[in-house]
């Protein structure tokens, strides 16, 4: 289903902001969004009725009246059928692509196997856009949104690439210009495990409030590819430098590898599962003294930690009840990542959540003036 007319939204913009509101919370009234967001119930009606009729919401039931009676409210939801995101993860090994709906819906995924270095970087993303652009295709829903993930440092404003030792890339690498001209609007360009962090955020009623450190584990030909995420508040953390993410153990003893377990066991450690656990008490203690300084109760874990959770959770969760100033003051928790199947690439492409009337306006879907 194409987008059927379009509107133009100059932010701070009441229709951006409800379907941010449908997003934390589907189903609601026109009159709950108005006394969510603060407005007046024309203003809302106004609204609701230019977004209907564009097809981004839909109305999905019809609420029970009040105590007082009256006609029952209809709900309003984001209609997930009006647009996809495409979100890529690039590996040193390949690239993995996800197409997500606007309701968060993971509508299709795919992999490219092959090497990826500096050298032959933009060749990949260019299999993946045109590999993207045949999914989405096939599930019916047109790309408004393109997002990737990679690793290594990645200045905060301008999607630079500063450095990424496992691409090999070792001067500031400029993918937007790019990245753009092959997906043929603005791309969203971030490290891998800030991805993963938007991945628990997105779609969330709790995401402004709720603070958690994210552990990621991937697997890489040479050996354990991990990363740690920090998220206060409902905001991730991006560091001076844009360089947080990047987990050095203290264990580490010559910077070529992460942690102090020797290089042949880690490069072992997916296939391994005694690895995976030296790997969980080295790095339980570290993220236990984290927590505690930040005062953090929530540890989520994903990609092969996600894997064998009942096997690992209690190591982590042992740590983070043992090692806290005030033990009686938390509640500590380690969950498994939202998702399992490519939580990187579903990041990425969900970015659409973020500065949503922005964003849009760019793709010249709107061109009516602001409410």
């Amino acid at each position: 289903m194409q987008p059927t007319c379009s509107i133009e939204i100059s932010p701070p913009d009441n229709r951006a902001r409800i379907i941010e509101a449908l997003w934390e919370e589907s189903g609601r009234s026109r009159l709950e969004l108005a006394a969510r967001l603060g407005v007046d119930k024309s203003t809302m009606s106004r609204g609701a009725a230019q977004l209907l009729e564009c097809g981004l919401l839909r109305e999905n039931h019809i609420k029970e009246s009040g105590p007082k009676g009256g006609r029952r409210a209809i709900g309003l939801e984001v209609n997930p059928d009006w647009g996809a995101g495409l979100g890529l993860e690039i590996q040193p090994n390949g690239c993995c692509g996800l197409l997500a709906d606007l309701s968060g819906n993971c509508r299709s995924t795919f992999r490219i196997d092959t090497a990826v270095s500096r050298e032959n970087l933009v060749s990949v993303l260019e299999k993946a856009a045109a590999k993207g652009r045949e999914s989405a295709r096939k599930i019916g829903l047109p790309l408004v949104s393109a997002g990737l993930g990679l690793p290594g440092v990645i200045h905060p404003v301008t999607g630079v690439v500063q450095c990424s030792r496992p691409l090999g890339i070792e001067e500031p690498l400029d993918l937007s210009g790019s990245a753009s001209e092959i997906f043929g609007m603005d791309v969203d360009i971030d490290n891998d495990v800030k991805c993963g962090c938007r991945s628990e955020l997105a779609f969330s009623r709790q995401a402004s409030g709720v603070s958690f450190l994210y552990l990621l584990a991937e697997e890489r030909k040479k050996g354990l590819a991990l990363g740690l995420g920090t998220v206060i508040r409902g905001v991730l953390f991006r560091g001076d430098n844009g360089a947080s993410g990047e987990l050095l153990s203290v264990y580490s003893k010559d910077f070529r590898d992460q942690l102090g377990i020797p290089s042949k066991e880690l490069s072992e450690a997916a296939q391994n599962p005694r690895t995976m656990i030296a790997v969980s008490r080295e790095l339980a203690p570290q993220l236990a003294f984290l927590a505690n300084a930040f005062d953090i109760d929530t540890l989520i874990l994903g990609g092969l930690f996600h894997d064998r959770f009942e096997e690992l959770s209690e190591i982590f969760l042992s740590a983070l009840r043992e090692r806290r100033t005030y033990p009686h003051l938390v509640s500590p928790r380690v969950l498994p990542s939202k998702h399992s199947v490519f939580p990187v690439a579903y990041g990425a492409a969900v970015h659409f959540t973020e500065n949503f009337s922005t964003r849009f306006q760019k793709l010249g879907f709107f061109e009516m003036k602001p409410l």
